[in-house]
């Protein structure tokens, strides 16, 4: 009987280590599918439950001295909140840090729109120019795109 009892739990373990393994297959997207390379920005440490996705595409451009380049943000929301949202494009000094550095001369960065209101279950695309001139220093530069949040109130009214 115990023999027959560790073959069953041995049994059911392995069909739910298959189930599992299916399921995962079935609910993960594929890149390759969609013919996109979407980065979703995620800062590790930090819960993002019920957290706005940001996709940034492409994720990494190359571009000449003197010649210009265009990203695109999508901005998907899922949370449940109205705010006004200001991208705020800045450089920093590599791919994990904050620290901010000056961007080089003859090189600037626009965003369109570079201020919006945002509401729950809707996506936002805001394009990014990176323009430059001849004069830019050849480097590597890495720039980063941050969303500052600020709540919208709305008027109470009292009977």
């Amino acid at each position: 009987m115990k023999r027959r009892t560790i073959i069953g739990i041995i049994l059911l373990l392995a069909i739910l280590a298959a189930l599992c393994y299916v399921a995962m297959n079935q609910l993960l997207p594929r890149s390759n599918e969609t013919g996109k390379n979407n980065v979703t920005l995620i800062v590790p440490g930090k819960s993002h439950f019920g957290a706005e996705e940001t996709y940034l595409f492409p994720d990494v451009g190359e571009v000449e001295a003197g010649k210009n380049i265009a990203f695109e943000l999508r901005i998907e929301k899922n949370k449940e909140a109205i705010r006004n949202e200001t991208i705020i494009a800045s450089r920093v000094q590599g791919k994990y840090t904050d620290a901010e550095l000056p961007l080089p001369g003859g090189m600037t960065i626009s965003c369109t729109p570079s201020a919006f209101t945002s509401y729950p279950g809707e996506m936002y695309n805001v394009s990014i120019n990176l323009m430059t001139t001849n004069e830019v220093p050849e480097d590597t530069y890495f720039l980063e795109f941050n969303d500052f949040l600020i709540p919208v109130s709305r008027p109470c009214g009292s009977v």
